[in-house]
């Protein structure tokens, strides 16, 4: 079942050229850019939570092109790599370099180190960025593709490449918060935003790349802005998205982001240091963000809309750590089934999202079918010991 799923995807994705749309690309409609509103905030963040949250998909009407993505690129890669390792032979010859030719293609302009960011203009409440201008998240998930191809084919190159970006974490993000004990980087190199989900997953990117490249300084900095963000996990296990009081909340994804980050430091690191927030972690996880029906929950405060990006996460989460729950395959084992019950189309991709009595069948190709591939691909070719 699951690898017929996977099949399908991939070979949507496959006959797309890896191009689809993005719930936040609305700032690429041709017709906005021609609207002196392009230059309001106001207007931007309205114009990208506007094409966020519509349950029907305006973009070919409204002028806004199928692209590349490089965090969805990256994660294509990663994926590919480990099919390819596998023994899938159902894949096409070509694709896996393809695709990281691609990604080498999408790296952000003007800059030494290698970086990413996202294909469309980015408004969001705290800060506004340009079309691939560089961003932390892109730029890890990039990275980690590189390292994925040098495990398993060990090209020094790719290892130089990851070793670049994390070149561009340390020397062109911004720092809000640092000590000589504890460090919390900036989402862009624009921004002075403390998110933890961030700091976390640039923790893991230098415990890894200090790893396979044996450099030190790399795991210094891991051990830093995991002391950040590990200081702020809340008593009960949680961490709020950021520390700006608009902030707040807790989400499934994020917190995934989290768990997986801390749990990469652990294995990277080579440490036990960090069990106890990973525990405190997996707890609240459990008790607060799954659904009766062991559906994950958006939030903590909401249990619909049941998101697709919230249910790859879920599915990645449950694998990970299912030596630590004794129930995570048969949590796991549920949600696939009524994913590809409720949520895969015909056609091969998954829909965006289902509401309490709709469901949204946008086929975004970075939110929704990237990360599905990947979690279907670690279900599918689990790591070998």
């Amino acid at each position: 079942m699951i690898e017929e799923a996977l099949r399908r995807l991939y070979a949507y994705c496959r006959e797309n050229e890896w191009k689809g749309w993005d719930p936040y690309d609305g700032l690429n409609s041709r017709i906005f850019q021609a609207l002196p509103f392009k230059y309001s905030r106001v207007c931007r963040l309205a114009w990208t939570q506007l094409f966020k949250r519509l349950p029907v998909n305006l973009r070919s009407l409204l002028l806004v092109p199928r692209q590349h993505n490089p965090k969805g690129l990256a994660l294509f890669a990663s994926s590919l790599v480990r099919l390819s390792q596998s023994g899938s032979e159902w894949l096409a010859p070509g694709d896996i370099e393809q695709l990281f030719e691609l990604l080498k293609r999408h790296r952000s302009p003007g800059y030494k180190p290698w970086c990413w960011g996202y294909n469309f203009d980015w408004q969001g409440r705290a800060f506004f960025v340009r079309r691939f201008e560089p961003n932390a998240v892109a730029t890890i998930f990039a990275a980690h593709a590189f390292l994925d191809r040098y495990a398993a084919q060990g090209n020094p190159d790719d290892l130089e490449i990851a070793r670049s970006a994390c070149g561009f974490i340390l020397n062109h993000l911004q720092r809000p918060r640092e000590t000589p004990e504890q460090v919390c980087f900036s989402y862009t190199p624009f921004d002075n935003a403390i998110v933890h989900n961030i700091n976390l997953l640039i923790a893991a990117l230098l415990a890894r790349v200090s790893s396979a490249a044996n450099d030190a300084s790399l795991s210094d900095g891991s051990r830093r802005a995991l002391a950040f963000s590990v200081a702020h996990q809340a008593p009960d296990g949680s961490w709020p998205y950021g520390e700006a009081p608009f902030h707040g909340w807790v989400d499934h994804f994020h917190t995934c982001y989290n768990l997986l980050a801390l749990d990469d430091c652990r294995r990277w690191l080579r440490t036990d240091a960090y069990d106890a927030a990973i525990e405190r972690g997996l707890s609240f996880y459990f008790d607060r963000l799954f659904r009766d029906d062991v559906l994950p929950r958006p939030d903590t405060r909401t249990v619909f809309p049941i998101d697709i990006h919230a249910i790859a996460l879920a599915l990645i989460t449950l694998t990970r750590f299912a030596d630590r729950c004794a129930d995570c395959f048969s949590r796991r084992e549920k949600i696939v089934e009524w994913t590809l019950t409720h949520m895969q189309d015909q056609c091969g991709f998954f829909y965006y999202r289902k509401r309490s009595h709709s469901t949204i069948r946008i086929p975004y190709m970075r939110w929704a079918q990237a990360w599905m591939l990947h979690a279907l691909t670690l279900i599918a070719a689990p790591e070998r010991s």
